[in-house]
């Protein structure tokens, strides 16, 4: 779970600083950059940040979604959300995903067919999940 405070630079790019916390590493400090860009069809954001723990673990957050309307109610909804997280004390591979959707949207709901590919650690051990997906967007 991250939580991160943006400071605008100008439309779309944004310093951003804050905190993450998950059960092996616990409670870390991190800053970085937002990019985000978002129309009616499209929505892009890129998240780079460092952690200012003692390892200073580099880590970069990517979604990318394409919304192209289908009828006047019905869209075609696409998604990719991908994480990495590198150590660079001696270049290890700490986390990583990458999630697909492919499904249809109407109003705020979507659903679909969804696939999650996760790494974990030096070693990459990876596991993979296949299914359908339903998701209520909060506005």
């Amino acid at each position: 779970m991250s939580f991160l405070l943006n400071y605008e630079l100008f439309k779309g790019f944004s310093l951003t600083a804050g905190f993450a916390l998950n059960q092996k590493t616990g409670f870390r400090k991190v800053a970085g950059f937002q990019y985000v860009f978002a129309n009616k069809k499209w929505l892009f954001i890129a998240v780079p940040t460092v952690d200012l723990s003692d390892n200073h673990n580099l880590e970069t957050f990517n979604l990318l979604e394409f919304k192209p309307k289908l009828t006047e109610k019905v869209e075609f909804y696409t998604r990719f959300q991908s994480l990495y997280i590198l150590n660079p004390e001696d270049n290890s591979h700490q986390r990583s995903y990458v999630n697909l959707r492919f499904g249809l949207a109407i109003k705020n709901y979507q659903f679909g067919i969804g696939a999650d590919s996760n790494w974990y650690g030096p070693h990459k051990v990876n596991t993979d999940n296949v299914g359908l997906f339903a998701r209520i967007q909060l506005n």
